[in-house]
């Protein structure tokens, strides 16, 4: 299967960088530290 002809709208996700930049903003982040982020779905774009 071709994956790149796959993707589309119901394959992107929502803009989080701005939850990205609230994480890096607090108090302790240093360049460097890790972010883990874990997204669950069904895999149908629903």
């Amino acid at each position: 299967m071709d994956y790149d002809s796959a993707a589309g709208d119901a394959q992107r996700t929502p803009d989080i960088s701005a939850i990205i930049q609230e994480i890096v903003n607090r108090n302790g982040y240093t360049s460097g530290s890790s972010i883990a982020i874990i997204i669950n779905g069904t895999g149908t774009g629903e």
